[in-house]
């Protein structure tokens, strides 16, 4: 299954995202702000 870092700040967007992302079949890993995505990235590359 594919993989998606989904990041985006408004709560409700991001929501709405990354359910539809997982309703089309991806695997989504979200992140709050721009700050904290590279270690979710890097979490998700040693898994």
């Amino acid at each position: 299954m594919p993989k998606i870092l989904l990041v985006e700040d408004n709560d409700m967007n991001r929501d709405m995202m990354s359910r539809w992302l997982v309703s089309k079949g991806y695997d989504v890993v979200t992140a709050v702000d721009g700050k904290k995505p590279s270690a979710k990235v890097l979490m998700t590359v040693q898994t």
